[in-house]
């Protein structure tokens, strides 16, 4: 495979791992989070922090919280500092508080904080690399979500282990987390969750090799993602299906799903998407011998990447300029050989007949 296409289906796979402030931010969790925060002010000792806000305020409610060896806020104060930390790409120090409180969520055996603490953990340590580690931490907050009778977490959890078997490269775990979401989104009406699965369930085809199915779930992601007029998701599907037809060779209905995608990023001026993409097409011109068209794509791309100040991508796009430039000028080269070769075998040819 040309290593410019490996680079942007590498690029597709990639980006559903990728951690935001908003990975801990779900409406699901954060209505979990405030359920259990109203519940630890009925049965906390120590006064809510009211009017404080921030780290500070959370570091002095905390430390009268410890005097008065009040667990429940002790545990509450140090996952809301975490979630702040989590917010602030601090991942490590957000780690460590989630990992205080849910020591002390465990000891006082609220299945709700522990559950909520483990889902936030996960997030941190993917954040941070520790991909086994955050596979854990997901694998223990599961059975709490259902036997809290959480579903929409529950799924959540399924599609999160599911994404981490993937990058852990084991597959068929993979795929058996992702179809155990699907159901229980569909069961509950979730659409958005169901076009995140199914769009999770294209990523684990493709990854273990199953083009077609791959195909047959990110065209149902796309559909559900447009039916929700998510347009930047559907252009994500649209790129995904694009990789899928890179990975089977058939790269001209690669460039149409690219293009696709590209012009909905356009739409949403998201200037980042568009130049991943460009990239992709200039790949999939290049493979199809078409080395004008490839230099156009990657020329797009640079210019892209020169305005968005991403230096990783200015070079990614110059290097594949560099490599469309020489291959050109090989190919003219073996051109005018060609042709020098032909002017001599037609030289010693008989004349056509009349």
């Amino acid at each position: 495979m040309h290593r410019r296409i490996l680079f942007g289906l590498l690029r597709a796979i990639i980006v559903t791992l990728t951690v935001t402030p908003g990975s801990i931010s779900s409406a699901g969790l954060t209505a979990a989070r405030h359920e259990l925060t109203r519940s630890l002010d009925a049965a906390s000792s120590s006064p809510p922090a009211e009017g404080q806000s921030g780290i500070a305020g959370l570091q002095e409610h905390l430390k009268r919280s410890k005097e008065a060896n009040d667990l429940f806020s002790s545990a509450n104060d140090l996952n809301e500092i975490g979630v702040i930390y989590f917010t602030q790409s601090n991942f490590a120090d957000a780690q460590a508080k989630f990992t205080e409180a849910f020591a002390l969520y465990r000891q006082i055996g609220s299945r709700k904080g522990q559950a909520i603490v483990l889902t936030e953990m996960g997030a941190a340590l993917t954040a941070l690399g520790r991909y086994q580690e955050a596979l854990d931490a997901h694998t223990d907050a599961l059975p709490l979500w259902h036997s809290l009778g959480d579903r929409d977490q529950e799924a959540t959890a399924l599609g999160k282990i599911g994404e981490l078997f993937r990058v852990l490269k084991d597959f068929d775990d993979a795929l058996r987390y992702d179809r155990a979401a699907l159901p229980i989104y569909r069961e509950l009406g979730n659409r958005s969750g169901e076009a995140a699965a199914l769009n999770n369930l294209g990523l684990a085809y493709l990854s273990d090799g199953q083009g077609k199915k791959a195909l047959e779930f990110f065209n149902q992601a796309r559909e559900a993602y447009s039916a929700l007029n998510n347009k930047s998701y559907e252009a994500t599907a649209a790129y995904n299906l694009a990789t899928v037809y890179i990975a089977m060779g058939n790269r001209k209905k690669a460039l149409y799903w690219f293009d696709q995608s590209l012009q909905i990023q356009r739409g949403l001026d998201n200037k980042n998407a568009q130049a991943a993409t460009l990239i992709s097409m200039g790949s999939a011109y290049a493979g199809l011998g078409s080395a004008k068209n490839a230099r156009d794509f990657y020329a797009q791309a640079l210019l892209l990447y020169r305005e968005l100040g991403d230096r990783e991508g200015e070079k990614e796009a110059t290097m594949a300029l560099e490599e469309g430039r020489s291959k050109k000028s090989s190919d003219r080269a073996e051109a005018q050989h060609n042709d020098s070769e032909q002017r001599q075998v037609s030289l010693s040819m008989p004349p056509p007949a009349n």
